[in-house]
C-alpha cells in the first residue's frame, strides 16, 4: 500500500508553502504591477502538477518504471544543460537576478539542475546497490578506487555545469553531500574516505576564493560571526551588503515573537528583500505565523525525513533504500542549509527551502522524487 502518510506531509507543507506565496510577495506584486494573486495563482499551478505527478507515479510498478524515469531524469536534464551552453540558444537562457540557471518557454521557467539532482539520486542508488556485495573492497585501497572512481567522474560532470556554468554552489554541495552519505550507508573504505573528505573541505575553500562574490559572502559570514574579524589588508568594515539580508531576517523572526504579526502584517517583505517568497521565506513566515509557527514547520519536515528514513528501513530492496535514504537527505540538506544561512551560522547558499519556497522547478522535481518515493513504499510493510 502507497504511504499516504508521507503524501498528506508533503501537501500540508505546499499548503503553508502557499499561504507564503499569497502573503510574503505582496510589495514585489505591487511595485512591479503583477496583480495582486501573480505568485499565489502559480504557486498553485505547481503544487496541483506536483501533486498529480506524486499521484500517478505512486500508482506504477517500480520494477518496470523506476529505472525509466530516473534515466530520463539524468538525461533529459544532461541535455538541457548542454543546449543551454550553445550559443544558439542563448535567447532562452535569460539573466535572473545575475545568474544564468533557468531555460525560458515563454510561459515557465525550467531550472534543469532542480530534476538532475533526482535523476542523479537513480543513478546513485542503481549503481551504487551493485557494489556493495563486493566486500573485499573494503580491505583494498586500490579495489575501492576502482570501483569508486566512475562515480568521482560521473559527479565532476555534473558539478562542472552546476558549480562552472552556473555558479551554483548550493546545488552542488547537496549533490556531494548525498553521494558522500549513500557511500556510508553501503560501506566505504576508510582511508579512501578521509582523503576524500579531506580534498573536499580544500576544494570548498579553493572554489570560495575562485569567485570574488563567494569570497564576499564568506568574509560577510566570518564578519557576522566575529565582529572583529580583520581583513586581509588589514582593515576592517561593518558593510557587508551581502549580508544585510542576514540582519533584517534575524530581525524579521525576532519582529514576529513567539506567535507573529499574523499572515499579511509583516514588515519584512516591504521591500526589505527582493525575493522574501524564495530563498528567506521562512524568515517571512517567522515574522507572521512566529517562533511557533516555525516550530511546527519544522516539525512537519522532522515527521517526513523521519516516515522516510523508516520506509528505507523497511525496504528489502538496497537500490530502493538508497533512493529513498537521498530524498530524506535532499530534503533535509535544503531545510538545513537554508534555514542555517538565513540566520547567519552558515555561509548563504541560495537554496530552496522544499515545498515552502516559490520555484516550479524545485516544486515539481521534488514532487517526483517523492512520487518514486511512494511507488516505492508499496515495497514496503509498515
Amino acid at each position: 500500500m502507497v504511504d499516504r502518510f508521507s503524501f498528506m506531509l508533503v501537501v500540508f507543507l505546499m499548503a503553508i508553502g502557499l499561504l507564503a506565496s499569497y502573503s510574503l510577495p505582496a510589495y514585489l506584486e505591487f511595485n512591479k504591477d503583477m496583480g495582486q494573486y501573480h505568485f499565489v495563482i502559480r504557486f498553485a499551478l505547481f503544487s496541483m502538477i506536483g501533486m498529480s505527478l506524486m499521484f500517478v507515479l505512486s500508482s506504477l510498478n517500480p520494477k518496470k518504471w523506476f529505472d525509466i524515469i530516473w534515466r530520463f531524469l539524468l538525461y533529459g536534464s544532461f541535455l538541457a544543460l548542454i543546449i543551454m551552453q550553445i550559443p544558439a540558444f542563448s535567447f532562452m537562457v535569460p539573466d535572473i537576478n545575475g545568474a544564468k540557471r533557468w531555460i525560458s518557454l515563454g510561459f515557465i521557467h525550467i531550472a534543469p539542475v532542480e530534476f538532475l539532482k533526482i535523476g542523479l539520486l537513480g543513478f546513485l542508488a542503481s549503481n551504487l546497490s551493485k557494489i556493495a556485495e563486493f566486500e573485499d573492497r573494503l580491505k583494498n585501497i586500490k579495489k575501492e578506487l576502482e570501483i569508486i572512481i566512475p562515480f568521482f567522474i560521473a559527479l565532476l560532470i555534473a558539478s562542472y555545469f552546476t558549480l562552472f556554468r552556473q555558479s551554483d554552489l548550493g546545488q552542488t554541495m547537496i549533490i556531494w553531500f548525498v553521494f558522500i552519505i549513500m557511500w556510508l550507508v553501503i560501506g566505504a573504505n576508510t582511508r579512501v574516505f578521509l582523503g576524500v573528505i579531506t580534498a573536499g573541505i580544500i576544494a570548498f575553500f579553493f572554489l570560495i576564493f575562485q569567485e570574488s562574490y563567494r569570497l564576499a559572502r564568506f568574509l560577510g559570514w566570518l564578519y557576522s560571526v566575529v565582529p572583529s574579524f580583520i581583513l586581509p589588508n588589514g582593515t576592517t568594515t561593518t558593510n557587508f551588503d551581502s549580508y544585510r539580508q542576514v540582519d533584517e531576517a534575524i530581525d524579521a523572526i525576532h519582529h514576529g515573537g513567539l506567535f507573529g504579526t499574523f499572515l499579511g502584517n509583516g514588515i519584512i517583505k516591504l521591500g526589505f528583500f527582493s525575493d522574501v517568497q524564495t530563498d528567506f521565506v521562512l524568515a517571512g513566515l517567522g515574522e507572521e505565523i512566529g517562533a511557533v509557527g516555525l516550530i511546527l514547520i519544522i516539525g512537519l519536515f522532522f515527521l517526513l525525513i523521519r516516515r522516510l528514513l523508516r520506509l528505507a528501513k523497511l525496504s528489502d530492496n538496497l537500490k530502493y533504500k538508497l533512493f529513498i535514504i537521498g530524498m530524506a537527505l535532499i530534503i533535509g540538506g535544503q531545510l538545513i542549509m537554508n534555514s542555517f544561512g538565513e540566520v547567519g551560522i552558515i555561509p548563504i547558499k541560495g537554496i530552496t527551502v522544499p515545498f515552502l519556497s516559490y520555484g516550479g522547478s524545485s516544486l515539481i522535481s521534488l514532487s517526483i522524487g517523492m512520487g518514486m518515493v511512494l511507488m516505492l513504499s508499496k515495497r514496503s510493510s509498515l
